[in-house]
C-alpha cells in the first residue's frame, strides 16, 4: 500500500486545483472544439468504365466456363469494363464470322487455325504490344510453335491459354493380332485401310468424329 500513496497524492492536488479554478479558466476548459469532419471522396472509377465488349465463344472450349465465371471478379471490377458473351455453337460462330467478315465481336474464341484465315481481314488487333507491356504476362513462355500458329506477318493474334494437337491411337492387341504394322507417320490412306483390314461385327475398324462441321469433323481429317 505505502509504495501507492506518493502517486496517489499528486493525483489528489491534480483534482483539487481544477476544483479551484477561476470560472474564466474553467469555462476554457469545458469549451470543445468541434470535431473535424472529413470529407471521403468515392474511390476512382476505373479506367474503362462504362465500356461495353461482346465476346462470341463456343460452347466446348475447355476451361470457357471458368473464365466466363471469373470474368465479373477479374476482369470487369478491375478495368470497369462490361462483358457480353454470346456462346454459339462453333460451326455456327465460325459461319457467321466468316461469312459477314464483319468485326461485330470484339473478341473471339476460336481454335488457331481460325488466326490465319482471317489475319489478313485487317480488323484484328495486334496484341504483342499488350503483351510485352504487362510484366505479369512473360510473351517468351509461349510455345514457339503455338505462338507462330497464332501470328501472321509477325503479328500475335491471339492470345492462347491452353495447346492441343490431333492424336491417332489405335489397340496394339489388335493390330498384333491382325499381323499388321502401323507406320510411324501413316496417311489418312493407311489408316483408312487398317480400319478396314480390323473390322469386324465384334470391332469397329475406326471411331471418327461424325458431327458435321469444321471442327467436329473436318478439321480431324485436314490437318
Amino acid at each position: 500500500m505505502m509504495r501507492y500513496r506518493p502517486l496517489a497524492i499528486p493525483l489528489l492536488l491534480a483534482l483539487l486545483a481544477s476544483a479551484c479554478s477561476s470560472a474564466a479558466d474553467q469555462a476554457a476548459e469545458d469549451t470543445v472544439d468541434p470535431p473535424s469532419t472529413t470529407t471521403t471522396s468515392a474511390p476512382p472509377a476505373p479506367e474503362f468504365a462504362g465500356t461495353t465488349i461482346l465476346v462470341g465463344v463456343p460452347p466446348d472450349l475447355p476451361g470457357m466456363q471458368d473464365i466466363i465465371a471469373l470474368t465479373p471478379e477479374f476482369f470487369t471490377g478491375p478495368t470497369g469494363i462490361e462483358v457480353n458473351i454470346i456462346v454459339m455453337p462453333e460451326q455456327e460462330l465460325r459461319e457467321d464470322v466468316s461469312l459477314t467478315r464483319t468485326p461485330q465481336f470484339d473478341v473471339l474464341a476460336f481454335d488457331n487455325f481460325f488466326v490465319p484465315q482471317v489475319g489478313p481481314w485487317d480488323w484484328l488487333a495486334d496484341l504483342a504490344p499488350f503483351a510485352e507491356a504487362d510484366p505479369n504476362y512473360d510473351i517468351d513462355d509461349l510455345i514457339p510453335s503455338v505462338r507462330s500458329s497464332v501470328s501472321v506477318d509477325g503479328q500475335l493474334f491471339g492470345a492462347p491459354f491452353y495447346a492441343e494437337s490431333s492424336i491417332v491411337m489405335f489397340n496394339q492387341d489388335i493390330i498384333d493380332a491382325a499381323g499388321i504394322t502401323v507406320p510411324e507417320q501413316p496417311t489418312w490412306e493407311q489408316i483408312a485401310d487398317i480400319a478396314a483390314q480390323v473390322h469386324s461385327d465384334e470391332v469397329a475398324g475406326i471411331c471418327l468424329n461424325g458431327v458435321p462441321g469444321y471442327n467436329d469433323l473436318a478439321a480431324s481429317l485436314t490437318t
